[in-house]
């Protein structure tokens, strides 16, 4: 899968003893660079310190690690590690998978609910893991100066799984809608104009308004033909 840029197998000593390497076997194959590329970290690294093999292995559930910056290319890559077991159910190693985090930004720079919207991915961490603006990848959000992320704010966010802010640059307003999402801990961010979110509704009150006006102007027009009709009648 092109999203897909490494995958590693991890393996607890006791299930592998004859492995080739001082902290146990691991082999690890990356596509980053567009090659494929093997390596056996049981002999360059202790893998089972890691955060994609320890995370799973005390959850014993599938996990998505604190996104990262690989260092061939410079791409932000997720991992999602999911343990695995022998047939009696005991914990035997870990499976992980790099995912590009391109591809979640593709996705969200699809996502235009309002015409000037923003919609960001942000970590556990408060980085941003999607951002329209790339120079914002892997950056607090306390950085991002033009929309006045505040302590009070990051405090209302990690808090709260779902809520709306409402945040001032100079004389705009804008509100900030965001959701957590379950699996990942991460949080889903659209960041969009007042004037944005409520121009349907200012142009939902002017038809009113105007559609109200004519009426009364048909009324009145109506009540004038009818006054005429009856006071002919009565002359007559």
């Amino acid at each position: 899968h092109p999203n897909i840029c490494g995958i590693a197998i991890g393996l607890e000593p006791s299930f592998h003893p004859e492995a080739n390497g001082p902290y146990g076997f691991a082999t690890y194959v990356t596509n980053v660079s567009g090659k494929s590329q093997r390596l056996r970290l049981g002999s360059v690294n202790n893998y089972r310190e890691k955060e994609w093999y320890k995370k799973s292995k005390t959850a014993q559930k599938s996990c998505w690690s604190l996104p990262f910056r690989e260092s061939n290319m410079g791409k932000v890559v997720t991992c999602f590690s999911l343990p695995l077991h022998d047939k009696k159910g005991n914990f035997v190693g870990v499976l992980a998978i790099d995912v590009n985090t391109e591809a979640f930004r593709l996705k969200c720079n699809e996502i235009m609910p309002f015409k000037h919207a923003e919609v960001t991915l942000i970590d556990r961490e408060h980085r941003f893991i999607s951002h329209p603006d790339t120079a914002y990848l892997l950056r607090n959000v306390s950085e991002y100066q033009p929309k006045q992320w505040t302590k009070k704010d990051k405090e209302y966010i990690s808090s709260h799984d779902k809520g709306v802010l409402q945040k001032h640059n100079g004389k705009d307003k804008s509100l900030f809608y965001f959701d957590i999402i379950q699996r990942t801990d991460w949080i889903i961010g659209i960041e969009c104009p007042v004037s944005d979110v409520y121009s349907s509704v200012d142009k939902m009150k002017r038809n009113t308004t105007l559609i109200a006006l004519i009426s009364i102007l048909m009324m009145i027009i109506s009540f004038i033909h009818l006054f005429r009709r009856l006071q002919k009648i009565t002359l007559s």
